[in-house]
């Protein structure tokens, strides 16, 4: 108030002013303890200090009635404020008291956090309501919360009973035999339990247990399959050990008929007995095939000798002869030149003839091979126009060989280059002198991704050859331990872990993998021994039950399916009249056994099903459809050939299915001929749209240059026009004038016509040119 009376002249009337201002005191005072009544907050009382400085600043004092009525709406403003708060709030309160719905319990956290965020944003209401409202507004929350929470609750329990289900499948699993998907079974089951949400806390340690237990179960029962497995190969190596020598002995006797009859009989023998260890095979392999070897090239050598043989000899090379002199007839020259090659190859193993024939019949065998190879090269002298077709073929194949050779995704790259190489191979013969160059080219290409991908497994087999060596001391250091059961696991982690690391050098693969075998085959002959010493008969016993796993595992994939199922039923008898082994080793064998007449069951079940719907008769079908895809020709009518390729297509979606053993297979054969028609065909649509841009380009510029020579021929005949139309000289005689005036009207007519229809063939030009223009955008 002392702010007004400062701001007074000495012209306002003091004594009117004063009793103006205390009036609005009055009422100032009453809004103010209104507003603290109400529990506004302080803005309102500053909205009415700005009335008044207001009312100072544009020098309006004495208008104190508009003063006091802004102040009275003021009042009325700030009340109604407060009630809309009220309302406001209230509405807030219903929203929370209402029901909720199942599918709202999701979203029902966001629905307390939005609740309570437009709570605090609505301004003050009256303090005789405030306290009511807040308790009525906190009940309901409280109420939200709870069904939030039990909500949050059953989630919890419903992922409990998923991984229960979980458990008991992979506990299932953990006793299975089936070896190759049982493993990948298990994977995808633990993918499905991380993709399931937590669990109550105070379960959440004992059913990650329970999984974990059922998957250790079954890596101990597949390593003592294996383990057993390799205890087998090493059987096997000493038999096949004694076959060699026999073979050895026999290889060097004189009795070629008993001789030949005992090698035969060792051989059968050989394939009757199963597999060695992989790092002696090729070695036993090849002693085995040289004494064999040895004893037919003492054999052939004297019978050679004989003459009989010798005339057996010529007749099989004028066989030969007829052969290859009815090859210059043939048009399929690549098969034609495979079989001369073959007879070429026959012609070297058969032994000699007759002295007195021998020249005779070699001149015959020769002349036949050169009359081939003149009736070739005539062919290939029209086939310039083909060669160039493949030579595009090739080159559109360089180009990306060359666009992926630096690419880091070597498994995704190499199976692509190989595609390639063989891409390159269909594509067909192109002479050297036209193909070197390209084929340097192509071969940089390979070179330089085989190369890179090289010297990265190079330095991947250095860091392997470390973690292996890491391995041997670990395995080394537990041979002497007699925690049978406990050791022997910890040696199939470390087993498990040497096949999960990748190669190592060359040189180094053989000397680290022994070491690692030594230290685990001393560990397994310590526990071994002392399994002898428990139970002196089990070996007698696991012979017999090998025996008979031997004897399914050669029946289980027969296609005898009527005969072999009862001989299973038989096998099966005698399995079960054995007693058990130990326990160490008979749940493997027993495994081992069940498995296969399982897999016996399974395929005579599917072979039965499969005969039933005709898949057979569907599978020849498809064979048939694979040939005649392989045989369609990649040079020529491509339009021919695609279509001839959607036609079988089309004849292929009409074949029912065939066996689930074939499936995969034959549609990779058929997908890739097929494939390879589409493919040659978009090289070749690539290469003729290239070659058609290229002439229309052409064709553009050809036409740029026409045009600029019409518009100045259309120039020079304008001035010819503006020529024509100037007037004759008035001096000269009437009949100069009017042969000048004749000769000019039909000047002025043809240049007219002329123009007319050049700037026709103008507007053409341009229209054409720019077409073409928009065409090759």
């Amino acid at each position: 108030m002392n702010e007004i009376k400062e701001h007074l002249t000495n012209e306002t009337p003091r004594a009117e002013f004063e009793s103006d201002i205390e009036s609005y005191q009055h009422q100032y005072d009453k809004i103010q303890k209104k507003v603290i009544t109400h529990g506004a907050n302080s803005e309102a009382l500053n909205t009415v200090q700005r009335l008044l400085e207001q009312v100072i600043v544009h020098q309006s004092l004495g208008d104190f009635d508009s003063l006091i009525h802004s102040l009275k709406s003021l009042e009325t403003d700030i009340l109604q404020l407060l009630d809309q708060n009220l309302k406001l709030k209230e509405n807030i309160c219903q929203d929370a008291e209402q029901p909720v719905e199942p599918d709202q319990l999701p979203h029902l956290e966001n629905k307390i956090n939005d609740l309570k965020s437009q709570w605090a944003e609505i301004g003050d209401v009256p303090p005789v309501s405030m306290k009511k409202l807040e308790k009525r507004f906190h009940q309901s929350l409280r109420a939200l919360e709870s069904n939030s929470s039990d909500y949050h609750l059953s989630i919890l329990h419903d992922n409990l009973n998923q991984k229960e289900s979980i458990c008991e499948k992979a506990e299932k699993i953990s006793l299975s035999s089936g070896w190759k998907t049982s493993g990948d079974k298990l994977v995808s089951l633990e993918r499905k339990w991380k993709k399931i949400g937590p669990v109550p806390g105070d379960r959440s340690e004992d059913i990650w247990d329970r999984f974990q237990n059922a998957v250790n179960l079954y890596i101990k029962r597949r390593n003592e399959y294996f383990s057993e497995m390799d205890q087998n190969k090493r059987q096997n190596l000493i038999l096949k050990e004694k076959f060699c020598e026999e073979a050895e002995i026999v290889s060097e006797s004189n009795d070629w008929y008993e001789a030949e009859d005992k090698l035969t009989q060792l051989e059968e023998d050989w394939k009757k007995v199963g597999l060695v260890p992989n790092e002696q095979k090729d070695e036993i392999w090849q002693r085995f095939q040289k004494a064999v070897e040895h004893f037919y090239a003492r054999r052939t050598q004297y019978f050679e000798e004989r003459q009989e043989e010798l005339a057996s000899n010529l007749k099989l090379k004028e066989d030969l002869c007829e052969k290859a002199e009815a090859l210059a007839s043939t048009t399929n020259w690549k098969e034609a030149e495979d079989h001369l090659n073959h007879f070429q190859s026959q012609w070297k193993g058969i032994g000699h003839v007759p002295l007195t024939d021998r020249d005779e019949i070699w001149r015959r065998f020769r002349k036949a091979i050169v009359d081939f190879y003149d009736t070739r090269k005539i062919f290939y002298k029209q086939r310039d126009e083909e060669w160039k077709s493949l030579m595009t073929l090739k080159e559109k194949v360089c180009v990306e060989a060359e666009s992926i050779c630096d690419s880091s995704k070597f498994d995704e790259t190499e199976a692509r280059i190989k595609e390639l190489q063989m891409e390159w191979k269909n594509v067909g013969y192109v002479p050297h002198e036209m193909s070197e160059k390209i084929w340097v080219r192509f071969q940089t290409a390979t070179n330089r991704f085989f190369d890179q991908r090289n010297q990265y497994f190079k330095h991947q087999k250095i860091e392997n050859l470390a973690r292996k060596e890491d391995l041997c001391r670990q395995a080394e250091s537990l041979t002497d331990s007699t925690e049978w059961g406990k050791t022997a696991e910890r040696f199939k982690e470390l087993q498990r872990e040497w096949k999960s690391i990748g190669m190592v050098p060359r040189e180094k693969s053989e000397t680290i993998w022994k070491r690692f075998r030594q230290a685990a085959d001393s560990f397994f002959d310590n526990r071994n021994i002392f399994f002898d010493e428990s139970d002196p008969d089990w070996k007698d016993r696991l012979t017999q039950k090998e025996s008979l796993c031997k004897k399914v595992e050669k029946l289980r994939y027969s296609h005898r399916f009527n005969t072999v199922e009862s001989q299973f039923e038989e096998i099966i008898k005698t399995w079960e009249s054995i007693p058990p082994l130990p326990a160490e080793v008979n749940d493997a064998v027993e495994n081992r056994f069940r498995s296969s007449v399982a897999i016996f069951q399974k395929r005579l079940s599917t072979y039965r099903e499969e005969k039933e719907k005709g898949f057979y008769e569907n599978l020849k079908e498809k064979e048939k459809l694979c040939e005649e895809a392989e045989a369609i020709p990649m040079t020529g009518n491509l339009r021919v050939s695609i279509s001839t390729a959607k036609t079988l297509l089309e004849k292929w979606k009409q074949v029912g299915p065939v066996p689930w053993k074939d499936n995969q297979a034959i549609w990779d054969r058929f997908k890739q001929a097929v494939n390879r028609v589409f493919r040659v065909a978009r090289a070749e649509h690539k290469t003729r749209y290239l070659e058609w841009k290229k002439h229309l380009k052409n064709t553009v510029e050809t036409r740029e240059e026409q045009l600029e020579q019409l518009r100045a021929s259309i120039e020079r005949d304008e001035k010819n026009l503006e020529w024509a139309n100037r007037t004759g000289n008035s001096n000269q005689d009437e009949w100069k004038l009017k042969l000048i005036e004749i000769t000019q009207s039909d000047k002025k007519n043809e240049i007219t016509e002329r123009l007319e229809s050049k700037r026709d063939r103008l507007e053409n030009l341009e229209k054409s040119i720019l077409d073409m223009k928009k065409k090759l955008e």
